[in-house]
């Protein structure tokens, strides 16, 4: 994947035509300082929010996980995971996958 965006809010330039590529199978951290620009960055690349630029050969569903809780906790694991990602026959495989899914009717 190739990336090369410019990201602005108001008058304040986050990024100005930012460069990267991202190789297939490739691990990529991202760190950085407070107020940077990595969150502006994921959310970029996970397309949650506009920019000017271009991704290429981006995958389809790009995704990362939050530094803060986001799951409802009045919701069961399994509910947390049909709110996200709705109906679907999968999330009883993730649930096994990664060793919950005897605990998928607890609250997390």
């Amino acid at each position: 994947m190739k990336l090369r965006i410019s990201k602005s809010y108001g008058n304040r330039v986050v990024f100005d035509d930012f460069e990267m590529e991202i190789l297939d199978g490739e691990i990529v951290c991202v760190l950085g300082e407070s107020g940077v620009g990595k969150t502006t960055l994921l959310n970029s690349l996970a397309r949650q929010i506009p920019f000017d630029g271009e991704i290429v050969d981006a995958p389809q569903g790009v995704g990362y996980v939050y530094q803060e809780p986001r799951l409802l906790p009045h919701l069961s694991a399994e509910e947390n995971l049909r709110y996200a990602g709705g109906e679907t026959d999968e999330i009883g495989q993730l649930l096994e996958i990664v060793g919950l899914y005897e605990r998928k009717d607890e609250r997390v």
